[in-house]
């Protein structure tokens, strides 16, 4: 087993993006949303500004026309007699017109809004009083800081303006700490270790764009820590472990660097200027020079020149795994020394005090004085997760204890990585079936249900499985959600305390429990962590959903 060293790449395609005009800024009144047309919208032409208001076009079922004008009136609106089109509600100086296109079931509606005097909805100068120009940094901007009084968050969430136009910041009650500023919010990926759930640990970390697109700003809670077009040159964001940030410089196109580092207070590390860059965790990361030696670099800035090694990995203990130019494998101290002796012809890092290791083509166990705990006499073995591992002989897989005793004979065919927190290993039978194993059991799953190999996702203390449809499978091998579904994925990012089914009705959100919540399906579901999501509801519009209290988070004034 030869590993080669690689860089994982993440692709940020943009989670959040405002279709928006930066020049005015136009609010939609919230009594004025099309709460009957959600469910059955399907398409969003975008909102126009017109003189004197603005306009919204979208295609809906014409029976929900109905139930829009009597929202209408509810609102207090006047709505005019009759099948006109266009149908027209007034209040006051503000005046509707609903206009229909189209015919049977499906049509165009055309939603316009003018007033006579338009400064009582957006400011004498035509803008929303609470907005400070397009583009403004929020941290230098009155209006655009954070909201006074608020007390800092540990989590924001990116909530939309009822028009689209832009997105502003809020915490799990509502309150909005940044006003509608920007015009994309992206999480920015956490690195982890296995058993880690990053998405839902610390504080956030967002990647934000301001409307304009000339300032970007990384918070970290309801913290602004980095402004670039200001403060700093520009960046793409590309993974953090919550002390430092690897970073690429932002003229890039191909995600391939060059790639630099800044601290989780903002201060630039390393310029954006290596081929190569590869966190390590713990605050460390590592970059390879044009000449083939590394700078690794931590987060209190101090620098370490390394040989021309290839650097795979640091463990929790500190120490790094290299590759020497001889394709020797070593164990080093951060400062380059050595931290034992040997070499071995192949190695995996250390983890609770022991390591892997290959000497010739058997595989055995050192431990931190590099002396063997198990000398080396299996054709593959894994780490040890939870007091097991798989060995490898005469071709097939079995388990082993980490006082390397045989738990089984050497029966399996395959197996995937662990997972649950690192407490599992699922194997293949010969005959095709599989076994969940921990360390204190070993669950054999019925013929016919089957779990991927490649990518088993799962989600809380389920695993997703297959049996003609897709399920959610607990550590007993037992059906918690039904395989019924089309697909079932785990949300994005690495979180695993929401997976989302798809039938042919659209998504389910499921909790970490197999739980469906909302009762209701979506067409397009983001997850920021496992406790808000993010949807569409149809129009698009988009909403945030507290999976704790199974609600929406509304937006408190």
């Amino acid at each position: 087993m030869k590993r080669a060293l690689a860089l994982l790449l993440i692709a940020c395609a943009c989670l959040c993006t405002a279709c928006h005009d930066t020049s005015t800024y136009i609010p939609w009144p919230t009594e004025l949303l099309p709460e009957g047309l959600p469910a059955y919208a399907s398409k969003v032409g975008g909102v126009s500004e017109i003189e004197g208001g603005y306009a919204l076009s979208l295609t809906t079922m014409s029976n929900l026309l109905e139930d829009y004008k009597e929202q209408l009136e509810e609102a207090g609106y006047a709505v005019e007699p009759g099948y006109g089109n266009p149908t027209v509600a007034r209040k006051g100086d503000v005046e509707v017109q609903i206009e229909t296109y189209g015919m049977n079931f499906s049509m165009w509606v055309s939603i316009t809004v003018t007033t006579k005097s338009a400064s009582e909805l957006s400011g004498e100068d035509g803008k929303d009083p609470r907005t400070p120009d397009p583009g403004a940094s929020p941290a230098s901007t009155q209006d655009g800081a954070q909201t006074p009084g608020l007390p800092s968050a540990e989590r924001l969430y990116p909530y939309p303006d009822p028009g689209g136009n832009a997105f502003g910041l809020v915490d799990r009650s509502g309150r909005l700490h940044y006003d509608f500023l920007f015009a994309s919010v992206e999480p920015i990926p956490r690195w982890e270790r296995w058993g880690d759930d990053p998405m839902s640990e610390g504080p956030s970390w967002l990647w934000v764009i301001s409307r304009d697109a000339s300032e970007q700003f990384i918070l970290r809670g309801s913290e602004i820590v980095y402004t670039s077009g200001s403060d700093g040159p520009g960046i793409v964001p590309l993974i953090t472990d919550g002390e430092v940030i690897l970073v690429e410089a932002a003229e890039s196109d191909s995600f391939m660097g060059p790639y630099g580092l800044i601290s989780a207070e903002g201060k630039t590390l390393l310029e954006p200027a290596y081929a190569l860059g590869l966190l390590l965790g713990n605050g460390y990361a590592a970059f390879e020079k044009d000449d083939d030696t590394w700078t690794i670099c931590d987060a209190g800035g101090s620098i370490t020149e390394l040989a021309a090694f290839d650097i795979l990995d640091l463990s929790e203990e500190g120490v790094l795994l290299v590759i020497d130019g001889d394709g020797m494998y070593r164990y080093l101290n951060l400062d380059g020394t050595a931290y034992i002796d040997a070499i071995f012809d192949d190695a995996l890092p250390f983890q609770d005090g022991r390591a892997v290791v290959t000497v010739g083509e058997k595989y055995g166990v050192i431990d931190e004085s590099g002396l063997f705990l198990l000398e080396p006499k299996y054709e593959f073995l894994t780490s040890f997760w939870q007091g097991i591992a798989l060995y490898t002989r005469d071709g097939k897989r079995g388990v082993l204890s980490d006082a390397f005793v045989e738990v089984t004979k050497p029966i399996y065919e395959d197996y995937l990585s662990p997972v649950h927190d690192g407490k599992v290993l699922v194997a293949i039978r010969p005959d095709g079936t599989f076994d969940l194993i921990s360390s204190d059991s070993i669950v054999s799953l019925s013929k016919g249900v089957e779990i991927d190999l490649e990518y088993s996702p799962y989600v809380g203390e389920l695993f997703v499985a297959k049996e003609g449809g897709w399920g959610l499978i607990d550590m007993r091998g037992e059906w918690v959600v039904s395989p019924d579904y089309n697909v079932i994925t785990v949300s994005e990012f690495g979180n695993r305390g929401i997976a989302l089914a798809e039938d042919g009705m659209g998504i389910h959100i499921l909790n970490r429990d197999g739980r469906e919540m909302f009762n209701r399906v979506f067409q397009d579901v983001r997850a920021f962590d496992e406790h808000v999501v993010l949807i569409e509801n149809g129009i698009g519009r988009w909403l945030l959903l507290d999976m704790d209290a199974g609600e929406e988070i509304r937006l408190i004034q």
